[in-house]
């Protein structure tokens, strides 16, 4: 519906008679095939991102956020689809509108959805009952959420633990000990119970979590348990499977499977873009190199990628042929420190006169584009280092940066470049890693325009 509603104002704004051979149109063979296909590969993305999945426990904002990033995503590949087999009554404007109305349809209905729920859950309707197993501090913080907020729908029926001093259940009617860990198995098989919620320890309450969890399994009921089972300093934890084994993942860093994947496409199609777009800039860059000194136009290197994974680098030369060898005459100037993991030098001898125009205006890094249609790169993202800089890093906690992909632009490159300590460097890269969007790529993109152009911090 929204995707034909977009078709019509886009037509409509074309005139009269466009919106009547919009109408009139019988839709050919191979157009039916494909809108059949792109319905089910929405369908998959639309699942895959959890757009189906309950939302009981989420708020109105994730899920908001969720379904911008899915249409964004279905948008792109109906952009695709568009591009190799073009459809006539669909172009760059209604994919436009479709994403606004798709947006502004789903979001607008999940909250009529949320908003009847909660008024139904408020009046008794569509509960479930939930015992909390544990009686700790941590266990009645939750317990206390439940029965505050209405929305969830959740009526604690009572605690399960084993009486113990400073259990945190007396003189609260609504949060009794109803059962112990011997009893929870016929309290659940006598009462309605929809859910179990368990905050015990691990390591002290192993053998009675695991009889909780058979006995809820025996009987079909849905069991919750918290994944902070570790005292975790930056790692996240979700629950994967390998075929049907299911697996505590934990991760590191705000890059999720479905939001990269979305950062991944955005990446090819705007890499493949530069490339055509930029083409004059790189037959310019590439006469001045060869007239300017000996040597090949494009300097590849060996540099580390993603997980510490080798890969060859693309880059207009700027140094004089055999710079690599003189780099050790020239250690004592590294003006990133002696023992830094980078090596930078405003006034390098090996850069050729035209290399330090290239690098005064980041023109040497564009070749890097190729890496990005490759897979080895991103647009934005940690600066890819060298071995050697590499074997020179001090702390574990820097090498972290390697977790994701290396980018040709980075917070480093958009904040001062070699105007910034190489300590600093490394905090921006764990910044940038901590705290990832597609926003904050977009905010490096847009700060990278004016950093290139006025050369800051580049030598």
């Amino acid at each position: 519906l929204c995707l034909f509603f977009a078709a019509a104002l886009t037509n409509i704004a074309g005139g009269v008679s466009r919106l009547t051979s919009l109408l009139a149109m019988r839709i050919s063979l191979r157009n039916a095939v494909i809108l059949a296909i792109l319905g089910l590969i929405w369908h998959y993305i639309f699942k895959h991102m959890g757009v189906y999945s309950s939302r009981r426990l989420s708020t109105m904002a994730s899920e908001a956020w969720d379904i911008v990033k899915a249409v964004s995503m279905v948008s792109m590949v109906l952009l695709i689809v568009q591009i190799i087999y073009p459809m006539s009554i669909i172009g760059i404007r209604t994919v436009e509108m479709f994403w606004l109305f798709c947006c502004a349809v789903l979001v607008v209905s999940r909250l009529i959805i949320r908003l009847f729920l909660s008024l139904a859950r408020k009046n008794g309707r569509n509960l479930r009952n939930v015992l909390i197993v544990g009686s700790n501090a941590r266990a009645v913080k939750y317990a206390q959420k439940f029965h505050a907020r209405h929305s969830f729908g959740y009526q604690v029926l009572g605690f399960v633990d084993s009486a113990w001093h400073g259990g945190r259940h007396e003189g609260n009617e609504w949060c009794a000990l109803v059962a112990d860990f011997k009893t929870f198995p016929d309290f659940i098989r006598r009462n309605v119970v929809d859910e179990v919620f368990i905050f015990l320890p691990l390591k002290s309450s192993y053998t009675a979590i695991s009889k909780i969890i058979e006995a809820s399994e025996d009987q079909g009921v849905t069991v919750r348990m918290a994944l902070d089972f570790f005292d975790l300093r930056i790692a996240q934890g979700r629950i994967e499977k390998i075929e049907d084994e299911p697996l505590l993942t934990m991760y590191t860093g705000a890059m999720r499977r479905k939001s990269v994947l979305l950062k991944e496409i955005a990446d090819r199609l705007f890499a493949g873009a530069l490339l055509v777009m930029l083409a004059p800039v790189f037959t310019l860059a590439a006469l001045a190199i060869k007239m300017s000194s000996p040597g090949p136009i494009f300097f590849k290197q060996i540099r580390k990628g993603q997980n510490k994974r080798d890969f060859k680098i693309w880059k207009f030369r700027t140094m004089a042929v055999g710079a690599h060898e003189r780099l050790k005459d020239l250690e004592h100037l590294n003006e990133m420190g002696q023992n830094a993991g980078a090596f930078k030098m405003k006034n390098d001898p090996r850069v050729t006169p035209v290399g330090k125009i290239l690098r005064k205006f980041s023109i040497d890094e564009l070749p890097q584009l190729i890496n990005v249609l490759s897979g080895d790169m991103s647009i934005v993202g940690p600066r890819p280092l060298t071995e050697r800089d590499y074997n020179a890093f001090r702390m574990d906690r820097q090498i972290r940066r390697f977790s994701v992909k290396p980018g040709i632009t980075c917070l480093w490159q958009v904040g001062g470049r070699n105007d910034l300590s190489f300590d600093r460097w490394m905090d921006l890269d764990m910044k940038y890693i901590d705290e990832w969007s597609l926003s904050l790529d977009l905010k490096i993109l847009l700060k990278t325009i004016p950093a290139v152009f006025t050369g800051q911090g580049a030598s």
